[in-house]
């Protein structure tokens, strides 16, 4: 049984869903993996970003990749500036699959200088639905919308995105 914030969950993350149709890292996206799947789960941050929150959303994304399945899901980092930070994202992203993108591209806005870590799922055509922004002090929540996406991804089950 799903809580009131489920319920309002699926109607406030779907507020961009036209969120990436205009890149062209779209395709590139979905030939990392060799699922057949029309639709990814991304996660994206930034380097700005708190480090020991990334590290718990990533490890949320291993606690789930069985259920919705590690070919679904790509992280979106920033690409690296200096041999470091490639070696820190290696490391870091070790058996996740990953894509490096530029700073500016898949923002939630384009146009702004906000960044902010979120997931969503995107399509073949780069539209977007169930943006989510983890909060760092709720992982109760974050759990919440990952056992909604797993049900979504659920070969079995008769949802459509």
């Amino acid at each position: 049984m799903k809580s009131n914030y489920s319920e309002s969950l699926f109607r406030q993350i779907s507020l961009y869903n036209k969120l990436f149709q205009n890149y062209s890292q779209v395709d590139s996206i979905f030939n990392i993996t060799s699922s057949e799947n029309n639709f990814r789960m991304i996660y994206r941050y930034f380097n700005k970003e708190c480090y020991k929150c990334v590290l718990a959303d990533l490890d949320l994304i291993k606690k789930w990749g069985s259920k919705i399945g590690f070919e679904n899901i790509i992280v979106l980092p920033n690409i690296p500036k200096n041999k470091n930070e490639k070696i820190l994202l290696q490391t870091t992203l070790e058996n996740l699959f990953y894509y490096s993108v530029e700073c500016s591209n898949f923002r939630i806005d384009p146009g702004s200088k906000i960044d902010q870590r979120f997931f969503a799922i995107i399509d073949r055509n780069g539209f977007a639905k169930f943006i989510f922004f983890p909060q760092s002090n709720n992982i109760d929540i974050s759990n919440e919308y990952f056992e909604s996406m797993s049900i979504m991804f659920d070969e079995n089950s008769d949802t459509v995105f």
